[in-house]
């Protein structure tokens, strides 16, 4: 999300910032994995 829609957000945009990261992050981990 860009940030200006996070600010509607307001104190639980952090939180909501860390889950999507979290999110892409498990997403993308089968690549990762063949890389090594």
């Amino acid at each position: 999300m860009a940030d200006a829609e996070m600010a509607a957000f307001g104190a639980a945009a952090p939180f909501l910032r860390k889950s999507e990261k979290e999110r892409l992050e498990a997403q993308t981990r089968p690549f990762d994995l063949k890389k090594d």
